[in-house]
């Protein structure tokens, strides 16, 4: 971008995982005491498992859709952008699902953009659900909480960084942005980052993300078992009851 210098922040798909794995785990477990012990709600949403399996496929559905669309709709709002600027997409090699905008944006509407799909497909409906019952739609929403977790983890960087007060575009291709900062404003020792040297930190960054795609596929085996003896252990206490 003429007039700027760009510096890259990448973020590990690696470390996102585990972080996204944590927080489900976590809000699964919070949000099932409260279910059971604590305003004693219903199990099944719709009174029924084959019913309930159905309404959560459709939940995952929507909520990924509506999570994109609101990045796309922030971008606009907040961003200033246009609807040619804006690009949908999906990297089968992780499993994500993308919104990609491809004009420069003030960092902190970059923060909104990151921060309103979880707070609208995620967190609200995760404490509604948590609240009003539905064993399997509380653990839905704490999904969608944990897939926003490349949101949280970007948002972060854009904090800890301290890239609220300059622009931002995102990359095109990684889960990364550049900072943007004014060729007559550069902080001291500043090095703009090379195609060289962008090459080479998301090969690395590629690399080992790639070691850890074992430990992945065993989390992921994981959620599946817990996810079927939750849904046993629930049809097993309805015939009890």
């Amino acid at each position: 971008m003429e007039g700027y210098k760009k510096k890259l922040r990448v973020f590990g798909i690696g470390k996102i995982n585990v972080c996204a794995v944590t927080v489900f785990f976590v809000l699964l477990i919070i949000g099932l005491s409260v279910n059971f012990w604590g305003t004693k709600a219903e199990f099944l949403a719709t009174g029924s498992v084959a019913g309930d399996v159905g309404l959560s496929v459709a939940l995952v559905l929507v909520g990924v859709i509506l999570h994109e669309g609101l990045h796309a709709l922030a971008a606009i709002v907040f961003g200033k952008c246009k609807k040619e600027d804006i690009e949908f997409g999906v990297k089968l090699k992780e499993g994500l699902f993308y919104c990609h905008c491809k004009k420069p944006v003030d960092g902190k509407a970059y923060c909104a953009i990151l921060i309103i799909p979880l707070i609208i497909t995620g967190i609200i409906p995760f404490i509604v659900c948590m609240i009003t019952g539905g064993l399997m739609q509380t653990a839905i929403f704490a999904l969608m909480t944990a897939g926003a977790s490349g949101d949280v983890v970007m948002l972060c960087g854009v904090l800890k960084n301290k890239d609220t007060e300059r622009k931002i575009i995102d990359h095109p291709d990684a889960t990364a942005y550049y900072a943007l900062y004014p060729e007559n404003d550069l902080p001291e020792g500043f090095s703009e980052t090379s195609e060289e040297e962008e090459k080479e930190i998301l090969s690395s960054a590629e690399l080992k993300d790639g070691k850890k795609l074992g430990i992945k596929i065993l989390l992921i085996a994981l959620f599946i078992a817990l996810t079927a003896l939750a849904l046993f252990l629930v049809g097993l206490f309805m015939e009890i009851v």
